[in-house]
């Protein structure tokens, strides 16, 4: 049925043409009115060829084409309608994620793979309802009314009815075995056609980053001021996520700026708040080079060490 890549506008329309003796004259938005030929409803006429309404001829402008999404199956048939933007030839319901400000700035070939992985996605509940941790409920309850939740048992608001679960089991069972797009942790949240974790989609809604950005921020190993190692999500023994990476932004535009360390977000927060930073970095540098505590005259003793272990008089035990 697709009319190939080179299809005009209305190369395949199935209406007949109005004998121009006949068609509507005016420009679209003064043209008095007419029946539409498609719905057949009094409206004003977008095109006066074929005497359809705006709604109509957006549906039968590239009628028989298919969207040039590979992963999309919609064709242009009447229900659908297919528009001619940025050189492409795309379904109403692609080019709405497409014309988004996430994507507005994106090539091609990164919307394709993100449509790729939206069209792919796997049903919601798919994986509880086949591992059989959730069933319907024949005689569901109202949403937020108090019940007990069919999974966990506990006598809580009702998020999602149809399962009859709780604020906490239906996030953990909407998406179960999905692996966030970031991390590949298990994810719990879709948003922009990607699935989520807890950890990574708080920094996408802050920061206003892509997945791709994210991705690019968690391939940075180094603190981009002083260069030490750092680490990204990293769960302790019993499961609690930390990181010693800060993604530094200006907090006047919100633009990141980069990658860097706790010790030198920490210190970057603290030159920004006083009057004069340059003053405290020239008061550091002296004190690295010339602060002790000889003026005290108080003598340490042969093995004095930190809290950790490290001998800073360079004696031996």
């Amino acid at each position: 049925m697709d009319g190939g890549s080179m299809t005009k506008p209305w190369d395949n329309c199935p209406f007949p043409k109005i004998p121009e003796d006949k068609r509507l004259i005016g420009s679209r938005r003064n043209n008095p009115g007419g029946v539409c030929s498609c719905c057949n409803v009094l409206k004003k006429i977008d095109n006066g060829i074929y005497q359809l309404c705006s709604s109509c001829s957006s549906k039968y402008r590239y009628y028989g084409k298919s969207c040039e999404v590979p992963s999309c199956e919609n064709v242009s048939d009447g229900s659908i309608g297919i528009l001619a933007k940025r050189g492409k030839k795309i379904c109403n319901n692609c080019y709405q994620v497409w014309n988004k400000p996430y994507h507005v700035e994106k090539d091609w070939e990164m919307f394709i793979e993100n449509q790729q992985t939206w069209h792919t996605r796997p049903d919601p509940f798919t994986k509880a309802l086949e591992a059989g941790l959730i069933t319907a409920v024949k005689n569901p309850v109202k949403t937020n009314e108090i019940a007990e939740c069919h999974h966990c048992h506990n006598v809580m608001r009702i998020t999602g009815t149809k399962y009859q679960l709780c604020g906490t089991c239906y996030p953990k069972l909407l998406h179960l075995g999905e692996s966030c797009v970031v991390c590949g942790d298990p994810a719990s949240i879709m948003n922009k056609n990607n699935m989520w974790c807890g950890t990574c989609y708080p920094k996408k809604s802050k920061y206003k980053l892509t997945f791709q950005q994210l991705i690019e921020i968690r391939n940075i190993k180094n603190c981009q001021i002083c260069q030490k190692s750092i680490y990204h999500q990293i769960k302790d023994k019993n499961g609690v996520v930390s990181t010693s990476a800060c993604i530094d932004h200006d907090h006047d535009t919100g633009v990141v700026r980069g990658i860097i360390c706790a010790n030198c977000n920490m210190m970057e927060g603290f030159l920004k708040r006083q009057d004069n930073p340059d003053e405290w970095i020239t008061r550091i540098k002296a004190w690295k080079v010339g602060g002790t505590m000889g003026h005290l005259n108080i003598q340490l003793p042969n093995h004095v060490k930190t809290n950790y272990g490290r001998d800073v008089t360079g004696g031996e035990e």
